[in-house]
């Protein structure tokens, strides 16, 4: 038939025929697919039909088949809709999480600490921009409240939580830690003392060690697993929003007190615990794998989920890949600003809009290319998605070095982008690695362990500053402290992740990512290991019994 377009419609799996020269005398005949029950006919003009696609209708089925959503019976159609609802829920939380845990070193320079520098006795002693109180703590308290004093707790809670959250009601887990969180951040804009700010710190560190592991564990019973590195990278790009939310406020401290920012983002936590509640659902837990456990409705014991890990190398391999590459982002993220108002000697107007808009484009940008890019290679193997993010940061490395040695704040500020753009690839990438290679009924406990290993041993990297800053305290150089610091990380974790690829396709046979249904998931494979493993036992025990 002349000018007839024969087209399979991407979401209802229905075929779609156009008739017709000019558009709005288009008329449109939707046959029924092989398993439907009866024809409709719609003719008209498109736009003026009853139940055609309107742009926006259109525009919201493309990021659902962007995002994986398959041709599915008419009853199953709400769960892609819901699912990219709860995406969009715990990004939003992820950028309240981060903009909390960002907003103490990026307000510090800006007149929450009295002094730049730590001795009160030096010639060239420098005063904050304190216009409506401060508190006197220096650099030690600094790289201690940005790091062991959250990280400790943050690491002792995880665990517990986690096991909570994968045997309760995960949306509950969260409420609760996300309702706790919250109001430590508004008693932050209270108190006086430093040793007030201690408490306040670790009671957020205990409220937000839901946070992740919860949020991985949803996200993976929600998208398959060629889908899942994008899907989580989309949902780490919460921390380079809730960073440049922390960096940007801060650009307001001439006109607003640095206590009030506390007060504003702890009310805000009690607004997103609202939505929490009433748009979040609990996704059902995928059983699409084959778990060996001998609990009836398998899930793990304590001491099965501890074992699994620990025969796991890919994550342990991971782990320890995150870990390295968390000492240069907590340091990186901890110093940043005070870099800028030292070295530079930029205003707080200055280098908080600027580390805002590098760090939040560049961050962005880059979790999400590095969650696409994982995807597109994991056709090749799952094990690709680890090489995606060494080979990123082996090209992060030189970057943060321009940013330290530019000659001026301008070009450091622009480098910066670069930096952020190819450091920042990992996150969703390295959570999918953990999710691929665990057992989908300790997922929520192997994400805890996976964020607790890392974030414990990470929270030191600020400290590594702080003991190069103390060699002159009068004189602190953050140029050199951050220059042969962080750039050395980025190294070292780039090697682990290479590593961890290599692990996972030696210990797993691969199977190209095609489709969610031809995936051989890591954890699958690991399941049939485990099995084989678990039969050889027996009839060792066995032979053991009769004497051979």
């Amino acid at each position: 038939m002349e000018g007839e377009i024969v087209s399979r419609h991407p979401i209802e799996g229905v075929e779609m025929r156009e008739i017709g020269k000019a558009p709005a005398e288009k008329s449109a005949i939707l046959t029924a697919s092989s398993n439907s029950a009866a024809p409709k006919l719609y003719t008209g003009d498109a736009r003026t039909v009853e139940g055609a696609e309107r742009p926006i209708i259109l525009a919201w089925k493309s990021i659902k088949r962007i995002l994986g959503a398959r041709p599915t019976p008419e009853g199953q159609k709400r769960v892609h809709n819901h699912a990219l609802g709860a995406l969009f829920v715990l990004f939003l939380v992820s950028v309240l999480n981060q903009a909390d845990r960002w907003l103490l070193p990026a307000v510090a320079p800006a007149g929450m600490r009295c002094y730049l520098v730590d001795s009160h006795n030096c010639s060239n002693d420098s005063r904050s921009d304190a216009s409506c109180g401060c508190i006197d703590f220096d650099t030690y308290d600094q790289g201690i409240l940005t790091g062991p004093a959250f990280c400790a707790v943050y690491v002792l809670s995880g665990i517990p939580l986690s096991y909570l959250a994968d045997t309760k009601s995960r949306t509950l887990v969260l409420a609760i830690g996300l309702s706790f969180w919250s109001a430590m951040v508004l008693a932050t804009g209270f108190v006086k003392e430093t040793w007030q700010l201690y408490l306040t710190r670790m009671g957020l560190g205990i409220g937000e060690a839901t946070c992740t592991p919860v949020a991985f564990s949803m996200l993976a019973d929600y998208f398959p697993l060629h889908l899942r590195a994008l899907a989580l990278s989309l949902y780490t790009s919460g921390v380079y929003f809730g960073g440049a939310l922390s960096y940007g406020l801060t650009s307001l401290a001439k006109h607003l007190c640095w206590v009030w920012l506390f007060r504003i983002f702890g009310i805000a936590g009690f607004a997103m615990l609202l939505v929490v509640l009433l748009v979040l659902g609990n996704p059902k837990r995928q059983q699409d794998d084959v778990v060996p456990s001998s609990e009836p409705d398998g899930r793990f014991t304590v001491k099965e989920t501890a074992m699994r890990m620990i025969k796991c190398p890919p994550f342990i391999a991971i782990c320890a890949a995150a870990s390295i590459r968390n000492l240069g982002g907590y340091a990186l993220g901890t110093w940043l600003s005070t870099f800028y108002r030292v070295h530079f000697d930029q205003t707080p107007e200055q280098y908080g809009v600027s580390i805002a808009v590098s760090s939040l484009c560049g961050g962005l940008i880059g979790s999400v290319l590095g969650g696409w890019l994982a995807d597109v290679m994991s056709k090749r193997g799952a094990h690709w998605k680890a090489y995606v993010v060494a080979l990123s940061q082996i090209l992060a490395a030189p970057c943060i070095v321009a940013v330290v040695v530019a000659p001026n704040a301008k070009a450091s500020y622009g480098l910066l982008f670069l930096a952020y753009l190819t450091a920042e690839t990992w996150l969703g990438c390295a959570g999918a690695i953990v999710q691929d290679v665990t057992p989908h009924a300790i997922r929520c406990q192997a994400s805890a362990v996976y964020v607790a290993v890392s974030t414990l041993v990470g929270c030191l990297g600020p400290l590594a500053i702080s003991a190069i800053l103390d060699a002159d305290k009068c004189r602190p150089d953050y140029k050199n402290a951050l220059l042969f610091t962080i750039p050395t990380f980025y190294v070292a974790s780039s090697l682990l992740f290479a590593g961890t690829g290599v692990l996972i396709h030696r210990r797993f046979a691969t199977a190209p990512v095609n489709s969610a249904t031809a995936a051989l998931t890591a954890h699958d494979v690991l399941a049939q290991q485990t099995e084989t493993d678990d039969a050889d036992t027996d009839a060792n025990k066995a032979d053991d019994s009769t004497g051979l």
